[in-house]
């Protein structure tokens, strides 16, 4: 696409002010009028991924928003934009692993085609692997058919390790899928009767299963581990705001009412299971708690209505607060000890922050 750059220019460090124990590892301008969408940045190794997105400038029907893959390299800030796949498709969700991106895009189709005729509004899905490194790309899994969107997978991706839900052959239960970088194909592990949240980490599966109380402020979920076999062991619970991030051996969770008082709990993934199912001790409390995310073996990345934290595990009741002005999007992401943090400036210019811990 004419105007984009082949490679982003470091942006000023000083633009934003972060909090001491906080480094801007990396900061890169976008071109004038594209963001980093609502999902947020992923970090994976020396890459970052997002989808970038320049607003329509007209009203007709003609006119839609110009959205692409972007993989920028951390070291160099060179840029690979993967344009969508499927041209009609209006959302991706992307993680990045291995030197891997995962894509899904989601496509309307027409009432008519939707599974069951008095539906309105479903989409077909396409979930891809593309590596960073030159772009090459793969088929991992695709929509039986036309479904309700709430049914499109939401894959995860984490050390190497790709997982996904999607609905199984007899369209009312759930096939927990797996894909291992640089294999030839996934492999289903188990099948669920119900909705799961997945996640992965050190080669692991992790299944999150919650049911919504009657307030709707809270979830009280249970995690499991898929064993070999496709058994599901618990090994944590909580009641709070979905969901858990699972990273480096480690369990973090929010408990308490979502946009209320809360608390960040932390735990390791390998105790028992009656150790997790007391549950652990809250080591952050905060009002308008959202989510609890694992930068690395020693800090958690808190997002809340009071703002952005950071917080040592060892020393958590000095929390490090981003404090950055205008977020562009609703997340920011953290992995591998990085926090990538997508911030608008005056003039409409979106910079990407990469933060981090060390």
């Amino acid at each position: 696409m004419a105007g984009v750059p082949s490679s982003l220019p470091a942006a000023s460090a000083a633009e934003v002010a972060e909090a001491p124990r906080l480094t801007v590892a990396h900061a890169y301008d976008l071109p004038p009028g594209w963001h980093v969408d609502d999902f947020g940045a992923w970090l994976g190794g020396d890459y970052v991924a997002f989808e970038a997105v320049k607003p329509a400038t007209g009203p007709g029907p003609q006119d839609k928003d110009a959205r692409e893959l972007w993989i920028l390299r951390q070291a160099d800030g060179s840029l690979r934009r993967i344009p969508p796949i499927d041209p009609a498709s209006v959302i991706a969700n992307d993680d990045i692993t291995g030197g891997w991106v995962t894509r899904l895009e989601k496509t309307p189709k027409a009432d008519g085609q939707c599974r069951r005729r008095t539906q309105a509004g479903c989409y077909s899905w396409n979930l891809y692997a593309i590596r960073a490194s030159d772009g090459a790309r793969k088929l991992l899994a695709q929509a039986p058919h036309p479904m309700d969107q709430v049914w499109i997978p939401l894959p995860a991706a984490h050390d190497g390790t790709v997982a996904w839900q999607q609905s199984a052959d007899d369209g009312k239960s759930f096939d927990i899928m797996q894909w291992k970088v640089d294999t030839p194909a996934p492999v289903k592990l188990t099948t669920l009767n119900a909705q799961s949240t997945v996640t992965t980490d050190n080669g692991h599966v992790y299944v999150e299963q919650s049911a919504l109380e009657a307030d709707g402020s809270r979830h009280d979920s249970v995690i499991n581990l898929v064993e070999p076999g496709g058994v599901l062991r618990p090994v944590a619970s909580y009641s709070g705001p979905c969901c858990a991030d699972v990273k480096n051996g480690l369990i973090a969770y929010m408990t308490g009412a979502q946009d209320g008082d809360g608390a960040a709990s932390i735990t390791n993934s390998d105790l028992p299971t009656e150790a997790h199912l007391t549950g652990a001790a809250p080591i952050f409390k905060i009002f308008g708690i959202y989510t609890a995310q694992i930068v690395d073996t020693h800090h958690l990345l808190v997002t809340s209505i009071r703002g952005d934290f950071v917080i040592d595990t060892r020393h958590p009741e000095t929390p490090a607060t981003i404090t950055a002005k205008t977020h562009a999007g609703n997340n920011i992401n953290a992995s591998d000890g990085l926090i990538a943090d997508p911030v608008s400036r005056k003039g409409g210019v979106d910079t990407l922050y990469i933060l981090s811990t060390k």
